[in-house]
């Protein structure tokens, strides 16, 4: 009998065993199968942010591009509208005596206003211009003076009175004028020109 009762044992021990293992198989595969998904749900979330990063990446490079675009094309602009303003500069220059002698001398009589100032004509036709002062102030009896070296600059003069200066020179004809219609200029210049990078 004993040998019954323990085959009896063994018997029901090895099929609680088998029912154990069996429930621990099925838990394993639940875990197995749970951590698989959780697994692909992270590989196809870590692809998408991948992507997403990546079209973010791609996206920023092209804007640095259009940028780096838009700058070289507004120094491209730059450069044109410096040239036609260091072209005007040279214009200034290639006065004819006559032309020059009487513009100058009349800004320069505009610009008189008490009689102690002092006149600094630019090198450009310089003696001319020295002669043309010294009829005016004969001829209308004006009382200022003019220096007998010329100025560090071309075109035009410069007006010294106590401790102010009027300053009337090529360079500073154009830089007035560069403020004025710079805009305008460049508006002109480059009308037909549309923001393709945008």
């Amino acid at each position: 009998m004993q040998g019954k009762v323990s085959k009896k044992i063994i018997q029901d021990a090895e099929k609680e065993a088998s029912k154990i293992l069996e429930q621990a198989k099925k838990e394993a595969d639940e875990i197995l199968k749970s951590a698989q998904e959780k697994a692909q749900r992270i590989k196809e979330e870590a692809e998408k942010t991948g992507e997403e990063m990546k079209k973010r990446e791609e996206e920023r490079l092209v804007t640095i591009e259009k940028l780096e675009e838009k700058k070289n094309l507004l120094a491209m602009k730059r450069e044109v509208l410096d040239k036609v303003f260091e072209e005007a500069l040279e214009d200034l220059k290639n006065w004819k005596v006559q032309r020059y002698v009487d513009y100058v001398a009349k800004k320069i009589i505009l610009s008189i206003s008490t009689g102690d100032e002092l006149v600094v004509p630019g090198r450009l036709h310089s003696n001319a211009l020295r002669k043309q002062l010294d009829k005016i102030k004969r001829d209308r009896n004006l009382k200022f003076e003019v220096a007998k070296e010329d100025g560090d600059f071309d075109f035009g003069f410069v007006i010294k009175k106590e401790r102010t200066e009027i300053k009337f020179t090529g360079e500073d004809i154009v830089d007035e004028l560069k403020d004025k219609i710079e805009l305008e200029v460049a508006r002109r210049l480059f009308a037909g020109d549309t923001d393709k990078t945008a």
